[in-house]
């Protein structure tokens, strides 16, 4: 949801933006990018980034958030108006070395989700990052709507009151991922998860929550 004057990135990214770097991380697919408060962060950090996103009204404000930055940075941030699951499934394989999503994955479905999961395996280079972050974990069916931000029309979507546990997110990274970090937000329901895409060399470690480190799935 677009506010006008709230340029910087969330919590979250700021939160990812280690992991990424321990992990060496150069190129970035970012999914739901919405109007690029993230993704201006992460290309200002020195990453390589695409932008996927439904919302042409969304990518419009992204346009705008990009042309501040200087020239050369700009050069490195892609834009692409597509459905997320689509979007990321038209990339070619390994051709990320992470992927990011801030509070995207609550407005799909299972079935969306089962496919999403698959292509981010897909689309990363072996011992790529998948770092994403939910809202809550709270069953929506006790979730307040008034509570719910209200529909913007504009930006050519709706928000779902639907939110995912942190076991469907385990449970939907399965055996090909490792997890890195799975940490509740302070103060809030939210949560963020980092997971690395499996592959032999990577050394397992029993230490929680640090980038540089595993810990067993």
């Amino acid at each position: 949801m677009y506010r006008p004057g709230v340029d910087g990135p969330g919590d979250f990214t700021r939160w990812a933006v280690p992991y990424l770097r321990s992990a060496g991380v150069r190129r970035v697919v970012d999914l739901g990018c919405g109007p690029a408060r993230d993704l201006r962060f992460l290309v200002g950090e020195g990453f390589e980034v695409t932008g996927i996103d439904g919302s042409p009204a969304a990518l419009a404000l992204a346009r705008r958030a990009l042309d501040r930055l200087p020239a050369e940075r700009r050069r490195t941030a892609t834009l692409v108006q597509a459905d997320v699951v689509d979007g990321l499934a038209a990339r070619p394989a390994g051709s990320a070395e992470a992927v990011h999503a801030a509070a995207t994955y609550q407005g799909l479905t299972r079935c969306e989700l089962r496919r999403l999961f698959r292509e981010v395996h897909r689309v990363l280079v072996p011992g790529g990052v998948h770092v994403w972050s939910v809202r809550s974990d709270r069953h929506a069916g006790t979730i307040d709507p008034a509570s719910v931000p209200p529909n913007v029309p504009g930006l050519g979507f709706v928000v779902p009151l639907r939110f995912l546990s942190r076991e469907e997110c385990a449970r939907l990274s399965g055996p090909k991922f490792e997890r890195w970090a799975l940490v509740r937000a302070p103060g809030s329901r939210a949560y963020y998860a980092a997971y690395r895409k499996r592959v032999p060399s990577i050394a397992r470690s029993t230490t929680r929550n640090e980038p540089g480190r595993l810990e067993p799935g």
